[in-house]
């Protein structure tokens, strides 16, 4: 990181500069223009407040979203192009923290705004073409890798009866089904097989909501 006195960040428009020198607390981080107070305290501070009084302060960030929310939206996309690696990685980890709970929220929007959904399934497909076509292999890959040798013909001719009548049912009644493997072929505890017996048929909702995981009943 760039060394830079205060005065030379105020001059240039920063709101934050870096001297290399640790604060009170140890922390050789950057420090805010306004009062020279270092970022890293701010955080912990923040962190502990959330902590804390979570109830509250979600309830205040919503009355400022509310209030002001474009505002808030340019601060947001400001600090994006500000710090892009450090957004991109401060979101994964989020997500990493919160899989389960992203992955039904993901999954209710997409029930909820089935056409938008679609419409951004395809341009991702658009304008990742090396990524989709990766993920498809992998796909294939997974499930040829997860059928095992003994299979017998009829037991192929099942599968394929599974898929489709998932697509029937889905022209039928309008709502997207998908054939899901009751124990995931890449589960963390256990790993199934692609087999007719490992087979059921969910709608999208219900197969995003239960992403990877197994409960055995």
């Amino acid at each position: 990181m760039e060394i830079l006195s205060k005065e030379d960040a105020r001059k240039q428009g920063f709101r934050r500069y870096f001297t290399g020198n640790p604060c009170r607390k140890g922390h050789t981080s950057e420090k805010y223009v306004s009062d020279g107070g270092c970022v890293e305290c701010s955080i912990e501070r923040a962190n502990r407040r959330y902590t804390d009084n979570k109830d509250d302060v979600l309830r205040q960030s919503r009355k400022r979203y509310q209030d002001d929310p474009d505002k808030i939206k340019d601060r947001v996309a400001a600090r994006r192009q500000a710090q892009p690696e450090k957004v991109r990685t401060e979101k994964k980890r989020e997500y990493e923290r919160n899989k389960s709970r992203y992955i039904v929220k993901a999954a209710e929007w997409s029930a909820a705004n089935p056409e938008k959904a679609k419409e951004c399934a395809r341009n991702w497909h658009k304008n990742n073409p090396l990524k989709s076509y990766a993920a498809v292999v992998r796909r294939r890959a997974k499930l040829k890798h997860r059928m095992p040798p003994w299979l017998t013909d009829e037991h192929k001719f099942a599968i394929l009866a599974v898929y489709e009548k998932a697509r029937i049912m889905s022209e039928e009644t309008g709502t997207k089904r998908q054939v899901d493997h009751i124990v995931p072929l890449r589960g963390k505890l256990v790993s199934g097989l692609h087999v007719p017996w490992n087979l059921q048929i969910l709608t999208t909702f219900e197969n995003q909501s239960k992403g990877n995981r197994f409960t055995a009943g």
